[in-house]
């Protein structure tokens, strides 16, 4: 066991976790970006993370290179960005989110599944890159 980490949001500790964590979920309405959560990026070693259902962009998980799974499934996000550095990814969810267009994931060559469904998806771009893809809902 590491020490222990403080995950806080505007100030407030929503969380502490062994720095060494693997998995980590955030239940809270009241987060909008993952960059407003204080803490996230010191936990080098996540391989799993749940975060909903406030979020409205995907931007902040630059440093999480490790993780294998991302859940943002069940919040209000529009675009994708900066999930492009995630390149160990293997299952990404963003079911019942507001996408429209999906563009920015085609460096994820290890995803194997990918969760669309309940979004309002009118433009798909670079999922053929993805040679490892097995299951894709939309």
């Amino acid at each position: 066991m590491g020490p222990e980490i403080q995950i806080k949001y505007k100030g407030k500790v929503i969380e502490t976790v062994d720095s060494n964590a693997r998995e980590l979920s955030i239940v809270s309405s009241e987060i909008k970006s993952i960059r407003d959560i204080e803490g996230l990026d010191q936990l080098v070693d996540l391989e799993k993370l749940t975060v909903n259902p406030g979020l409205v962009n995907t931007e902040g998980l630059e440093k999480l290179v490790r993780l294998k799974e991302l859940n943002l499934g069940w919040n209000s996000i529009t675009t994708i960005a900066g999930l492009d550095q995630l390149a160990n990814l293997k299952v990404l969810n963003l079911e019942r989110n507001r996408i429209n267009r999906i563009k920015g994931l085609d460096r994820l060559v290890h995803l194997k599944e990918l969760v669309l469904d309940g979004n309002h998806i009118t433009r798909i771009e670079g999922l053929d890159q993805l040679v490892s893809l097995e299951k894709l809902r939309l």
